[in-house]
C-alpha cells in the first residue's frame, strides 16, 4: 500500500457526527463512512480495508458482530476504537478484545492522521 491508499472504514453514528468533522481530511486514502452497524458490515465483507474505526459507545452485541466479521478475514484490518473519553479498563478491554489503539476526544485532524497512519502501518506489518 503506497502512501494515500490506505482504505479506512469508519463507523460514525449520527450523534457522533459533529465530533468527527475532521475525519474526512485526516484520511489520506480513501474514506468510506457508514452510520448504521449494518451498512458497516455490509462494506466490510465486500472490501478490504486497512483500518476501521469503531465508536467506543458500540452496543457488546455489535462489537462482538463487527469483531467476528474481522476475526475470519484473510487480511483482518487494524481496529481503532474512538472514545470521548476512555480509562485504563476501557482501555484495556478494547485492546483484549482486539482493537488496536483508542483515540480519546478531542478528535483533531492530527490526532487522527497519526492514529490511522499508524494503524495502517500495523496492517501492512502483519499483511505482507
Amino acid at each position: 500500500m503506497t502512501e494515500g491508499s490506505t482504505k479506512v472504514l469508519a463507523l460514525v453514528p449520527d450523534e457522533m457526527q459533529p465530533r468527527m468533522a475532521t475525519l474526512g481530511r485526516a484520511v489520506t486514502g480513501s474514506l468510506t463512512s457508514c452510520h448504521e452497524t449494518v451498512e458497516f458490515v455490509q462494506h466490510l465483507r465486500l472490501e478490504g480495508y486497512a483500518v476501521v474505526l469503531l465508536p467506543a459507545t458500540l452496543p457488546s452485541q455489535e462489537w462482538w458482530n463487527i469483531c467476528g466479521v474481522v476475526n475470519t478475514m484473510e487480511r483482518r484490518p487494524s481496529i481503532l476504537i474512538y472514545a470521548v473519553r476512555s480509562d485504563f479498563p476501557t482501555w484495556s478491554d478494547i485492546l483484549e478484545a482486539g482493537g488496536f489503539d483508542v483515540v480519546v476526544a478531542p478528535f483533531t485532524q492530527h490526532k487522527l492522521q497519526e492514529a490511522i497512519s499508524a494503524a495502517a502501518h500495523d496492517y501492512e506489518m502483519r499483511t505482507t
